[in-house]
């Protein structure tokens, strides 16, 4: 600030902020418009005095985020939820599925199909079906029960059921 005086006291009082921003900048050059609300509408009369438009606008927020809010029962929600899945088909979802259903869809799956976050493809559930099956159909209904199946399905916890019989492990395709 001491500089700047200098610079205006040298310069007899003319000294602008253009002219100060030349010579060694000290002051930036701004080309920017400063924003300002200069009158403001409130209750149907325009508020133009600064200190009115500011308790104004301080009054609106309070008001906008410290009402009283009623909660709503969670239950009368449904109400406005629209019922898409009928009570068969509903029946039909939650419904445990068998041992039959459930080496159905094992068997349904693609042999070459790209290996799950268990790391296994069809083709190894196919070929180790007879193994596993006990194991993964109480996995399955398991899950349908609310269960944690993560362990059962684990690529180790499988490995370590095919060592327990080489001989299954043997048949095993390669591919």
């Amino acid at each position: 600030m001491i500089a700047l005086e200098a610079q205006f006291e040298e310069s007899g009082g003319s000294v602008t902020s253009r002219s100060l921003s030349k010579g060694k900048g000290i002051l930036p050059s701004c080309n920017c418009v400063k924003s300002a609300i200069h009158e403001i509408l409130h209750d149907g009369i325009w508020l133009k005095d600064q200190y009115e438009i500011a308790n104004s606008s301080v009054n609106y927020f309070k008001d906008l985020f410290c009402k009283d809010v009623t909660l709503v029962n969670p239950s009368s929600l449904l109400d406005v939820i629209p019922t898409l899945v009928s009570p068969e088909d509903n029946e039909d979802l939650i419904r445990l599925p068998g041992a039959d259903e459930i080496k159905r869809i094992v068997f349904d799956t693609n042999p070459n199909s790209a290996a799950g976050s268990n790391g296994f493809n069809g083709k190894f559930f196919h070929a180790s079906w007879d193994i596993i099956k006990d194991d993964l159909i109480e996995a399955v209904q398991d899950f349908f029960c609310g269960g944690n199946y993560q362990r059962v399905l684990h690529p180790l916890f499988l490995l370590s059921y095919l060592k327990e019989w080489p001989e299954e492990l043997e048949r095993l395709p390669a591919n």
